[in-house]
């Protein structure tokens, strides 16, 4: 955007303020380019009780820990319809979320991803060891320019599976290294027996699992009996590196979270969240938090700078707005040469030394 005064001589000066003031009366919109973030919640949920349905324990859960973004397994509510599931997120996170829940009727325990993102797209990758539910993923349009892809996962059960689920990791790895772009993340349940454990070694060829979440008392394991580590949330480095303090009420957990309501002191903060809750789950929820950082551009009104000229060649303006402007001229209206930037309360600048008595023209500019 430009105030562009017509061609002058040196004693012109009147003609000149005459025809500024009639360019610039009035206002002019332009976008301003504003760095902001958002914090996203991840959670890893395989919140079902011995039914492998969702009751309202879990359900108060989710209402208390409020998470934006969810790897939900064992995803069955109800008769499972589909007014069923989006009733039931309606009551968990809210009218205004999305869900995707793995649609093949032979998964009697499918995985899914709930959402407070627009879903871009969404669909299952078979699981090569069960055949009871596959690997869900979702592209989700969070704020800012890159897109996040959620993979939630329900690996194959048991201490004696361990060489069952290195199979299902590597197919995992190969799916997401080829199919999947921005962030990402890969969370749920994955049934392993220790630390060590093969399958594990795998995601952390190229994903991150620090920081460990623990519950308040420094425990990482996340099954019932609070003995086992199962369930996880591994991103991509690109996310990792984003990871942020969760701040749950008046409390803040650098690692994120294990959530357990049998000994969470700080309850109170998280209603409707009754304290046996947890105690209905097979596992424990894991929040994890993500400052994402990303640009905006909002229009807004320009008032035009005020111009003065005295009878030294002095120019001054001034405006309300605190922004930049540039000031150039022009002998032909074709090339331009930028004699300065100043604020639009900038006191004075000579242009002497530019105009030399010849016919010019000037223009200020923004940005």
């Amino acid at each position: 955007m430009g105030f562009q005064i017509s061609g002058f001589k040196i004693k012109n000066l009147i003609i000149l303020w005459l025809f500024f003031i009639a360019l610039v009366c009035y206002c002019a919109e332009v976008p301003v380019k504003i760095e902001t973030n958002v914090t996203i919640r991840i959670m890893s949920a395989n919140l079902t009780g011995s039914s492998q349905q969702y009751e309202a324990p879990a359900i108060r859960i989710f209402q208390g820990l409020k998470p934006d973004l969810v790897a939900i397994q064992e995803f069955n509510y109800g008769n499972n319809t589909s007014n069923d599931i989006r009733y039931f997120v309606n009551i968990a996170f809210g009218t205004n979320y999305y869900f995707y829940r793995e649609p093949n009727s032979e998964y009697t325990i499918p995985n899914g991803i709930i959402s407070k993102y627009p879903i871009i797209k969404a669909g299952t990758w078979d699981d090569p060891e069960i055949p009871d539910r596959g690997f869900a993923w979702a592209v989700i349009d969070i704020p800012g320019d890159t897109n996040i892809t959620v993979i939630s996962v329900h690996l194959k059960a048991s201490s004696s599976d361990a060489n069952r689920r290195t199979v299902e990791a590597i197919t995992l790895k190969s799916l997401i290294l080829t199919n999947v772009s921005g962030f990402y993340v890969l969370a749920g349940d994955l049934n392993t027996s220790s630390a060590n454990e093969q399958c594990l070694t795998i995601f952390r060829s190229f994903l991150v699992d620090e920081p460990i979440p623990t519950d308040t008392t420094g425990d990482p394991d996340t099954n019932l009996n609070r003995n086992e580590r199962y369930d996880y949330i591994l991103s991509s480095p690109e996310l990792g590196a984003l990871i942020t303090p969760t701040i749950l009420g008046t409390h803040t957990f650098s690692n994120g979270l294990v959530f357990d309501s049998r000994n969470y002191p700080f309850l109170s903060e998280l209603q409707p969240i009754q304290k046996n809750d947890s105690g209905y789950a097979q596992h424990m929820a894991v929040i994890k938090d993500y400052k994402i950082v990303y640009s905006i551009t909002n229009f807004i009104i320009i008032d035009p700078p005020k111009l003065l000229i005295d009878k030294w060649l002095n120019v001054m303006w001034t405006g309300s707005n605190r922004l930049n402007w540039s000031m150039l001229y022009s002998l032909d209206l074709v090339k331009w040469e930028r004699l300065t930037t100043l604020p639009s309360t900038a006191d004075s600048f000579s242009l002497k030394d530019v105009i030399s008595n010849r016919m010019i023209f000037i223009k200020l500019s923004y940005p």
